[in-house]
């Protein structure tokens, strides 16, 4: 049986850094010599995680400082790449986004529903560390992306 390999990255969450990650992405998703990775699959593979973050970076943080850290799984036995995103931003309840009406075109709020479309899941959670007088601190989010080869 061989060992999954796990590859992180941390990053500001800020804008600015969006292609620097898909870029990243890339590079990892090219340099795998044991799978046939189509273009399509890596760009979409990079699409999903750029939305992803995208909206942690836009309505986790908002304007404050933050990082994301995001690690790369590579489970070779399932054949399939995980990709998980963790921030400490404000936690996001994804049931509360309707997907869009795409017969009523606009400019935001395709995110979500694209990154749905690419992947094979999506999925969120959120974990307080400590909750005081109703206050949460030291929240994580988890965004786990996965896609099968």
């Amino acid at each position: 049986m061989q060992q999954n390999d796990i590859i992180r990255i941390d990053v500001p969450a800020k804008f600015r850094y969006l292609n620097m990650i898909g870029s990243s992405i890339r590079a990892i998703l090219e340099r795998i010599d044991e799978f046939s990775i189509a273009p399509e699959t890596i760009y979409n593979l990079q699409l999903a995680v750029h939305e992803v973050c995208n909206n942690i970076i836009e309505h986790a943080y908002g304007h404050e400082q933050g990082q994301i850290q995001i690690v790369v799984t590579i489970e070779w036995e399932e054949q399939r790449f995980l990709i998980d995103l963790y921030d400490t931003g404000t936690a996001f309840d994804p049931t509360s986004v309707a997907d869009p009406d795409l017969s009523k075109p606009q400019v935001k709020g395709y995110g979500l529903f694209l990154a749905r479309q690419l992947l094979d899941d999506l999925r969120y959670e959120t974990t307080n560390d400590e909750t005081t007088n109703d206050e949460t601190t030291n929240a994580q989010n988890h965004w786990r992306l996965v896609k099968r080869l």
